[in-house]
């Protein structure tokens, strides 16, 4: 079971530092933002919603971006849907702050005129939003942390119009297997965060009731000059362990010196590597 209060508090301290390794996170991001485009240029659902008309003139369309972060894609979606009002959500408050901050700082003529964000701190289980109310979710590398996949689902189907797209990506339980190795070495605790497997995301998205319009799964290997850099950039990311099982306590130097022998057995050539298991899912609601 994963702690919702630990990954706010977590992703909330990381605020100030998460962009400075998010490399891979944007990498797999704008990857997905190309596909939802691509999508939305096939069948643009907020054309075709006639519940958005009012007395011939549309009103404005929301684009959710749950688990938004610091807020690195509402430029990108703004060029992708010019007309969308975008929405941030993020259930760590601190995520939220930064990007509020960053909007208020901007002083040059060209962000002022940029439209500003609306934030949201809620859950992705439990969206404080009206039904029909997005006609786009979207979510990068955000929902691995969700506990109830019917639930997330239901949600999401409630809160999109007709014909809405709903594209997210999330990590399966290869991520980091590596690390996990090593650590099994040492204990027999839990230290990696577990992710569940694509036939679940699968099942759960059927059952839902969303038309699947891509589905993709890539696993990518990064490379790593020590692990200690690797277990530093988690920290900075917020990605701490957060299922049950986890040891309470700092690492102590003798378990360290274990892990990183352990984890030298994965090395190849002069890089220690850390592979990351990614789904890529676009949907629509019928």
């Amino acid at each position: 079971m994963i702690d919702k209060v630990k990954i706010a508090r977590s992703f909330s301290r990381s605020a100030e530092t998460y962009d400075q390794v998010a490399y891979f996170q944007r990498e797999v991001g704008l990857t997905l933002l190309d596909f939802f485009s691509q999508t939305v240029e096939k069948n643009d659902p907020v054309e075709k919603n006639d519940s958005i008309q009012k007395s011939g003139n549309k009103t404005e369309s929301y684009c959710i971006d749950i688990g938004c972060g610091t807020g690195f894609f509402k430029n990108k979606m703004e060029a992708v849907l010019p007309a969308i009002q975008y929405v941030g959500l993020d259930l760590a408050e601190g995520m939220l702050s930064y990007v509020n901050n960053k909007t208020l700082s901007n002083n040059d003529s060209d962000k002022q005129n940029a439209k500003k964000p609306l934030l949201i701190c809620a859950d992705a289980e439990k969206l404080p939003l009206a039904d029909n109310a997005a006609d786009y979710l979207f979510s990068n590398m955000a929902l691995q942390w969700c506990n109830n996949l019917p639930r997330l689902f239901s949600e999401a189907k409630r809160v999109l119009s007709p014909k809405g797209v709903f594209a997210f990506t999330t990590l399966g339980p290869k991520t980091l297997y590596e690390l996990k190795q090593a650590w099994s070495q040492v204990d027999n605790l839990t230290h990696v965060n577990e992710f569940l497997e694509l036939d679940e995301w699968k099942k759960s998205i059927v059952e839902s009731g969303f038309s699947i319009e891509l589905e993709k799964q890539k696993e990518t290997i990064l490379e790593y000059t020590s692990v200690i850099t690797l277990l530093k950039e988690l920290k900075l990311l917020g990605a701490h362990n957060v299922n049950d099982g986890q040891r309470q306590s700092l690492t102590a130097p003798k378990r360290l010196q274990k892990l990183l022998t352990s984890y030298g057995k994965c090395k190849e050539g002069l890089f220690y590597p850390a592979s990351y298991d990614v789904y890529y899912w676009v949907l629509r609601k019928e």
